[in-house]
């Protein structure tokens, strides 16, 4: 079963996203979905390198 796990970037502990998903013991991320609050424009990530590069960051 895959699940999704929305990232709160305002009112949560300050946290890289790669500390976030080590603290969650997210084994793998297959897709990354980045969405811009203000127009809701979305860009989906699902090559692996690409994922282990952003996670990285």
């Amino acid at each position: 079963m895959k699940r999704s796990f929305p990232i709160c970037l305002y009112w949560c502990k300050t946290q890289s996203l790669e500390e976030f998903y080590k603290d969650a013991k997210i084994e793998k991320v297959d897709k990354v979905i980045i969405q811009d609050g203000s127009t809701g424009a979305s860009k989906a990530i699902t090559e692996q390198e690409q994922i282990d590069e952003f996670l990285s960051r």
